[in-house]
């Protein structure tokens, strides 16, 4: 996803790349997009940030309302199904009452921070990422008790890990590193 700045002032969101799943939000079938085109779902001035998974899109915008597009085989776009999502939709469960602050996207998860500082994760859970539950997948977005009150404003995710910064800089980390996961599966 890129940002660009057209003649009149105007800022539009543009995707290129891979687009089986739909990670592009546009749509479409089109499993490649090899030029920028524009994703026309929102008002870029409304747009916070985006953040991009292994096949997944998420989307926050200023008032606190997150969007997600592309795979959801493990539940990543936090949709309650197991269906990809070809057009940027609505996450709405759990969220419906709480303004999201930011999210990030890992390989086939995604963790996200209220702006009340409440941290929650939905998708694929085999290395903890999501949860120290041992339920393998969360379709919705579920909150993690473990950070319940750390005041976390910072995050980013890897394959299969999770980091957590505070207001005061402390450092969380949960989920396994690559290697070890990888060790797991053997």
């Amino acid at each position: 996803m890129v940002l660009s700045e057209e003649d009149g002032g105007r800022s539009k969101l543009y995707g290129f790349g891979w687009n089986k799943h739909g990670q592009l939000g546009l749509d479409s079938a089109q499993t490649t997009y090899s030029s920028p085109t524009e994703i026309k779902n929102f008002d870029l001035s409304a747009v916070s940030h985006v953040s991009c998974g292994g096949g997944h899109t998420a989307v926050v915008l200023n008032d606190g309302t997150v969007w997600t597009a592309g795979s959801n085989t493990c539940g990543q776009c936090g949709q309650g199904n197991l269906d990809d999502v070809r057009a940027f939709t609505q996450v709405k469960h759990v969220f419906g009452s709480k303004a999201v602050a930011l999210t990030k996207c890992g390989e086939e998860f995604t963790i996200f921070v209220t702006q009340s500082q409440q941290v929650f994760g939905c998708g694929l859970n085999n290395a903890g990422q999501v949860s120290t539950s041992l339920q393998e997948n969360f379709t919705v977005p579920t909150l993690i008790n473990e950070m319940e009150g750390k005041g976390i404003c910072s995050l980013a995710c890897s394959q299969s890990e999770v980091y957590a910064i505070s207001n005061n800089g402390e450092v969380f980390s949960w989920g396994i590193p690559k290697e070890k996961a990888k060790e797991n599966q053997m």
